[in-house]
């Protein structure tokens, strides 16, 4: 074997989580999750590959310190972490005859080439583990590049962020004597759409660590988008978490989750999206809901070439993602579902759901415009304030879909608690 020059690097796994931290920090960009990397040795002299066995297992670097610098005099920002077994290895390949730019190895992760004017030390640590792929060998040639060409803002992530859409299978567990209450949902299975895409079991399955512990249960991923369509309260579409995901057969995915209640006890389906979602799986028969995926892809093959044949993708096989959030829906433009799955971005998924709404529903911002809204000679609600007077007026008046009317009623009734208009809370 010839001497050739080498550069090793290992690829970070999670690095959509890692973007995603230092973006809601305030960096304005960071450099494209699927790019983010350690270089092991950068050696510009040639060397015998051989000298050092090739070590192709992933790696993981426990959750510990980590801290943001400059690299040099420049504005590019690096995650710094402690890795002695990385720093062994880059030892190993400085023995064997690899060259250094740098008398000393500090391993880290390249984040954004924007980082002027940040003042780095009021961004919180990445407090997650780091999770490398085996290193990747390759010559240093004369039009080398690491792959860091590209940044992508936040915007940017959440447009180009993954919906996987598909039939699902959702069953409720009787409430045990805890009262939690628990359902169990195929999540996924590795059908082909009708666009070509295909979404690996072991794209969820890998990802379902940091899905159970950060992750949640809603209504048509309204948690995620509803802000962006004007919705109020965007939280309040969150139904529950995640307690555990298995493999099924055929390649589904199953997810076990539960069901949330109020910290009272209290039942109350007009007000609590997570009681209307569990009162529906209790009838007979049950409503028919389908399941949604939703996170960032952080490992994917272009399919156009032919490459993945194999699985029957012909445009997108989705190999790793960063799974954020599983959504019931029941949504009149996901009648795809009763297809096989479907996987498109976000921003698409978005658009979408902003059509299934009024195109002229402009929802208030405040609450002296809800109370503005709320005055209408037709139904006289505001004369005579009721829960239900005012989201009929809402609904049928204003034009504005259920889950809004029922949001804004509920805050004017609040609104006229606190005014002393009814007899304090228990009005409401």
């Amino acid at each position: 074997m010839s001497l050739r020059s080498l550069y090793v690097s290992r690829k970070l796994l999670n690095g959509a989580e890692v973007a995603r931290w230092f973006l809601n920090q305030g960096l304005p960009s960071v450099y494209v999750p699927a790019d983010m990397h350690v270089t092991v040795v950068y050696s510009t002299q040639p060397m015998w590959w051989a000298a050092v066995p090739e070590d192709d297992a992933p790696l993981v670097i426990p959750s510990g310190p980590t801290w943001l610098e400059r690299l040099g005099e420049s504005q590019v920002v690096a995650l710094r972490f402690d890795a002695p077994v990385i720093e062994q290895r880059h030892q190993a390949y400085r023995d064997a005859g690899a060259s250094a730019d740098y008398p000393t190895f500090r391993p880290h992760v390249t984040i954004s080439a924007y980082g002027a004017g940040i003042d780095l030390r009021a961004i919180k640590p990445f407090p997650g583990a780091l999770h490398f792929g085996p290193e990747i060998r390759k010559p240093i040639t004369k039009d080398w590049t690491a792959g860091e060409t590209k940044e992508v803002r936040m915007q940017d992530m959440l447009d180009k962020a993954m919906v996987a859409r598909m039939p699902a299978i959702i069953k409720a567990r009787p409430s045990d004597a805890s009262g939690r209450r628990i359902v169990e949902v195929q999540a996924s299975c590795e059908a082909v759409d009708f666009d070509g895409d295909v979404i690996l079991q072991e794209a969820l399955l890998n990802s379902a660590a940091s899905f159970i512990a950060t992750g949640h249960l809603d209504i048509d991923h309204l948690s995620e988008f509803g802000q962006r369509l004007g919705i109020p309260d965007p939280s309040s579409y969150i139904v529950g978490r995640p307690l555990e995901v298995r493999a099924g057969p055929n390649n589904s995915t199953f997810v076990v989750g539960e069901i949330s209640r109020s910290i009272d006890g209290a039942f109350d389906v007009q007000r609590n999206k997570y009681d209307e979602l569990w009162a529906s799986l209790q009838r007979n028969p049950p409503v028919t809901w389908f399941s949604s995926v939703y996170g960032w892809p952080t490992d994917m093959d272009d399919c156009e070439s032919g490459q993945c044949s194999h699985s029957g993708a012909t445009r997108y096989l989705i190999k790793a993602m960063d799974w954020r959030s599983l959504a019931f829906t029941r949504s009149p433009k996901n009648t795809a579902l009763n297809s096989p799955t479907r996987i498109l971005t976000a921003k698409s998924f978005l658009a979408e759901l902003a059509k299934s709404m009024p195109p002229s529903m402009a929802l208030p911002n405040s609450m002296p415009d809800a109370v503005a809204a709320s005055v209408c000679k037709s139904c006289g609600v505001h004369a005579v304030p009721s829960l239900l007077g005012y989201r009929q007026h809402f609904a049928k008046c204003m034009g504005y879909p259920p889950e809004a009317a029922d949001l804004l009623g509920h805050a004017l009734m609040y609104k006229c608690a606190m005014d002393r208009s009814l007899p304090g809370p228990a009005g409401l």
